[in-house]
C-alpha cells in the first residue's frame, strides 16, 4: 500500500513559467486531486476548486476546497473521498480520520490535503479569496461532465 505522501516530487525545470506550471500538474498528487473533485461533483459538492501550494507551504502540493450543504453530505463525502483514493490511487490518509460534529473537516492524503466546508465557514474563513495565503495558488483545470 502506498504511503500518504507520493513519490514523485516537482522537477526542476528551466522553461517558461507555463511549462513549469503545466508540469507541477502532472503525476499522482494532480491525479489524486482528479480523482477527489471528482468525487466532490459527484456528490453534489459547490464551488469545488483544486490549488496547487507546493511554491508557499511545505506540508503538501495541493489543497482541496469543497463546500456542503449539510452535516449528511459531508460525511458522505468525507467517507467516499477516503474509499476512492485508496481504491483507485493506493491512498491512505495521513491520520486516522473519524469526523467529528464541525461543518469543516480536513482530509490529509500527504500530497493532497483536503478541506470540505459548509457555506457558511468557507464564507466566514475565506481562505481562498483575496489576499489570503491559498489565494496564490495556481488552479487546477477541472474537467466537467
Amino acid at each position: 500500500m502506498m504511503s500518504c505522501t507520493f513519490s514523485c516530487r516537482r522537477e526542476l525545470l528551466l522553461s517558461e513559467e507555463d511549462a513549469a506550471k503545466d508540469a507541477r500538474w502532472s503525476g499522482e498528487a494532480a491525479e489524486l486531486a482528479r480523482t477527489l473533485c471528482r468525487v466532490a461533483d459527484e456528490l453534489k459538492g459547490r464551488d469545488v476548486r483544486a490549488l496547487q501550494v507546493d511554491a508557499f507551504v511545505s506540508w503538501t502540493r495541493v489543497m482541496v476546497f469543497v463546500t456542503v450543504t449539510n452535516r449528511p453530505q459531508l460525511l458522505a463525502m468525507c467517507a467516499k473521498m477516503e474509499s476512492a483514493a485508496l481504491e483507485e490511487h493506493g491512498c491512505t490518509l495521513c491520520s486516522g480520520h473519524k469526523p467529528g460534529g464541525s461543518t469543516w473537516e480536513l482530509l490529509d492524503f500527504g500530497d493532497v490535503v483536503v478541506q470540505i466546508q459548509s457555506a457558511e465557514q468557507r464564507a466566514y474563513y475565506n481562505i481562498v479569496r483575496g489576499e489570503k495565503l491559498y489565494a496564490q495558488g495556481d488552479d487546477l483545470e477541472l474537467e466537467r461532465p
